[in-house]
């Protein structure tokens, strides 16, 4: 079998699991460790992410986002409705 080639036809949820496991600290004690794998990894999309930022600014980004359209684009029909 060629190198690597396990490793292209593994799932991607098996491939974060493996790549969280080794990133298990080795001066971890027995409970610290099951605590750490109980944890587990969690794959979230990049649209909607893990960060409270995201919702916190989403408006206000959403905002600057249609002024400068506004400004860039003002011959665009839409942009007369804003």
């Amino acid at each position: 079998m060629r190198t690597g080639h396990l490793a292209r036809r593994m799932p991607n949820s098996l491939r974060l699991l493996l790549i969280f496991a080794a990133t298990l600290p080795p001066e971890y004690d027995a409970t610290e460790r099951k605590d750490y794998l109980r944890f587990g990894p969690k794959a979230e999309t990049a649209a909607t992410g893990v960060s409270e930022l995201g919702a916190q600014y989403a408006d206000p980004l959403r905002a600057l986002l249609a002024i400068s359209d506004r400004i860039s684009f003002p011959q665009l029909p839409w942009a007369k409705q804003l």
